[in-house]
């Protein structure tokens, strides 16, 4: 492995055979040359801009609360749902037994 001037080599080691061949496919996917030419590009984008990365795992973290909320609203509103539609039974019910028994009167 040689070393263009004024860089050096780094190794990356703990990374399943399943996570360097999902690399591989990000780099074909995103048209690099190589694996290392694409961990490149992302290592120099995260050392360009490092505030970055805290936004992008903020608006992540946000994203999934706002995700949690819809759902458990969801959950909520079929459940107001479901109660409305019982309840307008029981009103239909109601306003039948009522008929019947005024009209036997």
């Amino acid at each position: 492995m040689s070393e263009k001037a004024g860089t050096k080599a780094v190794i990356i080691r703990g990374l399943t055979y399943e996570e360097v061949e999902a690399i591989k496919q990000l780099a074909e996917e995103k048209e690099f040359d190589s694996m290392n030419d694409f961990l490149l590009n992302e290592l120099h984008e995260i050392l360009a801009k490092p505030d970055a990365i805290e936004t992008q795992f903020v608006l992540h973290e946000s994203l999934k609360e706002i995700i949690t909320t819809n759902h458990e609203l969801l959950k909520k509103a079929d459940q107001i749902l479901r109660t409305r539609r019982a309840l307008l039974r029981q009103v239909v019910d109601l306003k039948e037994t009522y008929a019947n028994h005024l009209g036997r009167l």
